[in-house]
C-alpha cells in the first residue's frame, strides 16, 4: 500500500460487498479494513492503515487497475465519520 493505494483480498472484497475485477467504490473505516485481511497487512501497509485508524477511507477501483488494487480517494478524519460516512457513500452510490 501507498498512500494513495490499498490490496483488498477477494475474502474482504466479498466481506464489503466491493468490485475485486470490475470497477466500482467503497467506503470503509481503516481499521476495520486492517482487521479484516486473514493474513495481515505487510508492515508499511499495516502502519498506514493504522496511521488512519480511526478515519473512513473512499475507495475507488477501474477495470483497468490490477485485481483488487484501489485508489484511495478520499480520507474521513474521524471526528467527521457519521455524516462524512453518509455523505460519502451517497456520492459512491450516486445518490444526490
Amino acid at each position: 500500500m501507498s498512500p494513495q493505494t490499498v490490496y483488498l483480498d477477494r475474502d474482504q472484497c466479498v466481506r464489503f460487498e466491493g468490485p475485486y475485477f470490475d470497477a466500482g467504490k467503497l467506503v470503509v473505516a481503516a481499521d476495520t479494513l486492517r482487521q479484516s485481511k486473514a493474513s495481515g497487512y505487510d508492515a508499511q501497509a499495516d502502519a498506514e492503515l493504522k496511521e488512519h485508524e480511526q478515519d473512513t477511507l473512499v475507495l475507488v477501483r477501474e477495470v483497468s487497475d490490477a485485481p483488487g488494487w484501489f485508489t484511495v480517494t478520499k480520507v474521513i478524519p474521524s471526528f467527521a465519520r457519521p455524516k462524512a460516512v453518509r455523505d460519502a457513500w451517497k456520492l459512491a452510490n450516486g445518490i444526490a
